[in-house]
């Protein structure tokens, strides 16, 4: 009976810490990375090889190309303000 309450003091006095670590939360607004560039999709089309396994006597892989869409994520930056720009908005 004291191990079971034992236990239990323990379980409650972990789930008070966790929770007061929990509390403290740190934001970080979207905006921020956005500022010098932005990230853009672009779907071409590429060869791959597959193994596919043919029936015969063995099970024989055979490698097929074919063909199939890829998407590419790529950061594409934001060129810099003309110097002249940056003398008016300081």
């Amino acid at each position: 009976m004291k191990i079971q309450i034992l236990f239990l003091w323990f379980l409650l006095a972990f789930i008070g810490i966790s929770s007061e670590a929990v509390s403290n939360v740190v934001h970080i607004h979207a905006r921020e990375p956005w500022r010098e560039g932005f990230w853009r999709k672009k779907i071409i089309w590429k060869p791959r090889w597959v193994k596919t396994w043919q029936t015969r006597k063995v099970y024989v892989a055979v490698w097929k190309r074919v063909w199939g869409p890829i998407e590419l994520k790529e950061y594409v930056p934001l060129p810099k303000p003309p110097p002249g720009w940056i003398h008016h908005h300081k």
